[in-house]
């Protein structure tokens, strides 16, 4: 995770158009103040600070999953094995 620390630093995670309390309001009926989801994003995303560092991480995460995969495809195209995978 050392690489991609530094990735995301200095950007800016724009947020949804949907970031309203009247898209909020909107939900269906099963995903009101009571839903654990609603919880859940209370505590990851509920100020503009919190919603870029999750945002940020979720990124990085993304970007350290390209890498491995990025890794293994070298490593079985370097043992000659690309043509005997799915």
């Amino acid at each position: 995770q050392n690489r991609s620390m530094s990735m995301y630093r200095n950007a800016t995670i724009p947020t949804p158009v949907t970031a309203t309390k009247e898209a909020w309001d909107n939900m269906p009926y099963f995903f009101d103040d009571g839903n654990d989801g609603r919880a859940r994003w209370r505590w990851r995303y509920d100020t503009p600070d919190k919603f870029q560092l999750m945002m940020k991480n979720y990124y990085r995460m993304a970007s350290e999953v390209d890498s491995a995969c990025g890794a293994i495809m070298e490593e079985v195209k370097r043992q000659g094995e690309l043509e005997n995978t799915l």
